[in-house]
């Protein structure tokens, strides 16, 4: 017979105090979702599979089961405690250099927002009730975008990107899945109407009005997912990226005037962000391993930096000097 951690507390009571640890760990807001199975998001995900708009990335057709129950990821799983990590923190690059996504900027959001859901796991374990759970950020077979709008955090826009009606789209999603039953959100209901600003604005037409996305054509995964050059018929339209995109996100209204800030300050100088076009220029191997130690960029190689530069720019053809 499965036994589950109990509570002296009611579940509303109990949740409360969890979203608001969750607050002072510095996450923008906090929800709770029922576990169940997501059938329709594993069906939708396999058809999309099926045409091959993943491209590259087929890590993405492993562990579908899992990514489908989370039970398969977290035994007798109860509960789906979703964070958003906002990162819009007003970053700006020097004009006319290379440009990153803005999630690039400072120290690893994986790191980041997993450490701080341990944290978070652990205050349940020692103040509320012994748990057993594992947290999540991105790197896992999770539905994380359903999650949190079934956690009552937004819903899932035409970019695909979630979007929070306080925080708008510029938020990382991290999971801490429990063992334990709590109070649960409503799963917030919305869309993006006849809006299609992104779709309009995305130069690659990744995007469309009816809601189909290829990835092989987003900017983002041809600068970091795809380990190839990029195609020629596309370097014309990559607006400077070398490393992600923000192009469907910075034209969505909600993040024109955000109502909500960041609500952490652990942020610390970035000279990645700070690099002139010089600086680009003469980056090698060895320097860039340096700047990237700590960074989410860790992902891009120096080797495709360089296409991915070079695609932006003929200036960029030519190694620099002491490529290490």
């Amino acid at each position: 017979m499965t036994s589950y951690p109990e509570v002296s507390v009611p579940f509303q009571e109990v949740s409360q105090r969890i979203k608001l640890k969750a607050l002072s760990l510095g996450f923008s807001a906090c929800g709770i979702a029922p576990v169940h199975d997501l059938e329709d998001d594993a069906q939708l995900m396999a058809r999309w599979l099926q045409r091959g708009n993943h491209g590259t990335m087929i890590y993405l057709e492993r562990y579908s089961e899992q990514r489908k129950q989370p039970e398969l990821l977290v035994k007798n799983a109860r509960s789906v405690i979703v964070v958003l990590y906002s990162y819009l923190w007003g970053q700006q690059q020097p004009a006319g250099v290379p440009k990153m996504a803005k999630y690039t900027y400072g120290e690893d959001y994986h790191y980041v927002v997993k450490q701080k859901l341990q944290l978070l796991s652990e205050y349940i374990n020692q103040s509320i009730v012994p748990i057993q759970g594992r947290v999540f950020c991105d790197t896992a077979p999770v539905f994380e975008r359903r999650w949190a709008q079934q956690a009552g955090l937004g819903w899932i826009g035409t970019n695909k990107c979630l979007i929070n009606p306080e925080f708008g789209s510029f938020c990382i999603i991290g999971e801490l899945i429990v063992d334990l039953e709590l109070a649960y959100a409503l799963p917030l209901e919305g869309d993006c109407g006849n809006c299609g600003l992104c779709v309009e604005a995305c130069p690659t037409q990744a995007l469309t009005s009816s809601g189909e996305f290829n990835a092989t054509r987003c900017i983002s995964y041809q600068t970091v997912e795809s380990k190839e050059a990029i195609p020629e018929q596309l370097r014309n339209l990559l607006h400077g990226y070398v490393a992600g995109c923000d192009i469907c996100q910075d034209v969505c209204p909600w993040n024109r005037i955000p109502l909500g800030k960041p609500n952490h300050d652990e942020i610390v100088k970035d000279l990645l962000w700070e690099m002139s076009d010089s600086d680009w220029h003469a980056v090698t191997n060895v320097s860039y391993k340096k700047l990237v130690k700590h960074s989410a960029l860790r992902r891009i190689s120096y080797k495709k930096l360089r296409m991915n530069l070079q695609a932006i720019s003929p200036s960029f053809s030519n190694e620099p000097n002491g490529v290490g």
